[in-house]
């Protein structure tokens, strides 16, 4: 039996995607993937109190 996919893992690596649609909205999920990523560790931060100084040292 083949091995399906699960979630966060694709069939096929992107330069194998047949379709050239297909290669761009893996590209775009990923970017919005990585700004999501990047928003929640900010908001980590922000709530556990782990803000870099601001310019008056605070």
């Amino acid at each position: 039996m083949e091995k399906q996919p699960s979630d966060g893992e694709l069939g096929l690596p992107d330069e194998l995607a047949p379709d050239p649609d297909l290669r761009a909205a893996r590209h775009e999920i990923r970017a919005v993937a990585a700004g999501l990523r990047a928003a929640l560790a900010a908001d980590e931060q922000a709530a556990t109190g782990d803000r870099p100084a601001t310019e008056d040292g605070r």
